[in-house]
């Protein structure tokens, strides 16, 4: 799990998500023991999609490093410096969001009562801004 944050109190904040992570079971580690499990991406995401074939191929087209179905939904992975351009190109389509994301390289199974309960946790914290996982 990357979580992200935006305090004032930054010592204040490291110690509370501290608490609620040993509280759930889980560990807190240096900013890069787990980094190098994730990269950043552009993740944009594409509802109310007439044609699903039509949709992939503007895509590609406009720029796309890779693409996922979430129900009816298109998600579209770009590299972060690509972002804004391959948005630019997907005008013809209806884009949901556009973010920069840190998006798990692999993905793993985890108890999912236990998981549900951490990430809920965390998520809730006032100064939690982003939480990311590699969990499916």
């Amino acid at each position: 799990v990357l979580i992200e944050g935006i305090t004032d109190n930054k010592n204040r904040s490291i110690n509370e998500i501290k608490l609620l992570v040993s509280q759930k079971g889980g560990k807190i580690v240096n900013e890069g023991a787990i980094k190098w499990m994730f990269e950043r991406r552009g993740v944009i995401g594409i509802t109310d999609i007439q044609s699903k074939e039509k949709a992939e191929l503007l895509a590609i087209e406009a720029g796309a490093e890779d693409i996922l179905w979430e129900e009816d939904n298109l998600i579209v992975y770009t590299k972060p410096e690509e972002m804004e351009n391959v948005k630019k190109n997907l005008t013809s389509l209806k884009v949901d969001f556009a973010n920069l994301e840190w998006v798990a390289k692999e993905k793993i199974s985890v108890d999912e009562e236990r998981y549900t309960s951490f990430i809920e946790a965390i998520e809730n914290h006032d100064d939690v801004s982003n939480v990311y996982t590699n969990v499916l």
